[in-house]
């Protein structure tokens, strides 16, 4: 690694080294903040985000600096030139880093990834979700080191999940530079996208790892938030599958909040949605969780 790489690696352990007094940590904070605005940044981001020699703490840092990048640049981070192999490259540090099982880096780089998919002009929306899927299963298995945190079957979806979670929220996100005619494009896209729908199910099925199915909770939510769900959720077992989940102690809250999200949105009265549960004791365990009421307040007589 040359020597402006080695300052930013020791740049980032001295924000993170508790033994780091308040001066040098500001200092230290200060240049990263400045190195990241750099018009080029993202080119080294992109280059050591996978490294296997770069700490844990570094990679997220390059992860986020990408995302900065991939946000608000309107530098050649937006060729179109370059778009390919720019996803690729994004793509694979991804699904290598989904394969570790670090969340926070993932998220970053799947977030990276979304913002480019809002921001490219030469993306067309309505090719936004199989465009993303396709990148996805073409890369799957080239990166993926043993041990992992996570079975290799499963990364190709956990990755598309993340990438579907952050496309509806960088859509509307306000940290992200897009015009208000392409944003508005992409979220129409993402609103009538039928695929998400199956692989939601396929995510909170009873045969998948709860790594997927925090995953695809986490997904309907933040497009719950963006002001829609997945086109034809309803339709499948997804909805069954979210209630038996407010039944699991790992993940009942969150499912919990994101029932609850899907009933501001639903048109269809509580009552009828409550029917998809399955006996008395389970409905008063989901209510319990999804309004956050005393247990006994729920049972009936």
């Amino acid at each position: 690694m040359d020597d402006g790489v080695e300052r930013v690696l020791r740049a980032v352990s001295e924000l993170h080294d508790a033994n780091t007094d308040a001066p040098a940590r500001k200092l230290a904070d200060k240049f990263l903040q400045s190195w990241r605005a750099a018009p080029n940044s993202w080119r080294t981001a992109l280059m050591l985000v996978a490294h296997p020699d770069v700490s844990d703490d570094a990679r997220f840092f390059f992860a986020s600096s990408l995302r900065f990048a991939c946000e608000r640049s309107s530098g050649d981070v937006l060729d179109p030139a370059l778009l390919g192999d720019l996803l690729a490259q994004i793509v694979l540090a991804l699904l290598s880093s989904a394969h570790r099982g670090s969340s926070s880096v993932s998220r970053q780089l799947a977030s990276a990834l979304a913002a480019l998919a809002v921001r490219s002009g030469s993306w067309e929306p309505v090719r936004t979700i199989p465009d993303v899927a396709t990148l996805i299963q073409r890369h799957s298995g080239q990166t993926l080191e043993k041990p992992s945190a996570v079975s290799s079957d499963t990364v190709p979806l956990i990755a598309l999940l993340l990438v579907v979670e952050a496309l509806a929220a960088e859509a509307r996100s306000k940290s992200l530079s897009c015009h208000p005619s392409r944003r508005s494009a992409v979220v129409t896209a993402l609103s009538t996208s039928p695929e998400p729908a199956r692989w939601l199910s396929t995510a909170l099925s009873e045969a998948a790892p709860p790594a997927c199915g925090q995953a695809a909770v986490l997904t309907i939510e933040e497009w719950c938030h963006a002001g829609f769900a997945p086109e034809g959720i309803e339709a499948g077992d997804t909805i069954p599958a979210l209630f038996q989940r407010c039944l699991s102690p790992s993940i009942c809250k969150t499912a919990s909040e994101c029932l609850v999200a899907l009933f501001a949105l639903c048109t269809l009265p509580t009552t009828q949605v409550l029917v998809l549960s399955i006996g008395a004791f389970e409905g008063q365990a989901i209510l319990y969780h999804c309004f956050s009421l005393p247990f006994r307040e729920t049972r009936t007589a």
